[in-house]
């Protein structure tokens, strides 16, 4: 399909990270597998595609700590120690969060 300047239109193009990756081969390891096993008896080719199929939602499931953001700007704040990635320091953030949002609801209703 033209444009009237006479332009073709291009396809726009898939960029996806990571765990995006894996969600993606994921999905199409368990419908093939799935389908392998409704048309053939379930046999070491279905096992090894489900294993696929779960390595790559393991993968997901661990990309938050496998792979690290890369930084635009690294020396943006010189004096500030960055965090390490720990999920025990975020489930303490979010429950220091929520407290603290408590405790505002509770502040406003008796003012």
């Amino acid at each position: 399909m033209r444009h009237r300047t006479g332009a073709r239109r291009s396809m726009p193009t898939l960029h996806l990270n990571f765990s995006e990756w894996c969600l993606a081969i994921a999905i199409v390891a368990a419908l093939s597998a799935g389908g392998w096993a409704y048309a053939n008896d379930a046999n070491l080719v279905t096992g090894i595609i489900a294993a696929v199929g779960a390595v790559c939602v393991a993968l997901v499931a661990l990309s938050s700590f496998l792979v690290r953001p890369h930084s635009s700007a690294p020396g943006r704040y010189p004096n500030v120690t960055p965090l390490h990635n720990n999920p025990l320091r975020r489930l303490g953030t979010s429950w220091h969060l929520l407290m603290l949002k408590f405790r505002y609801r509770n502040r406003k209703g008796r003012e």
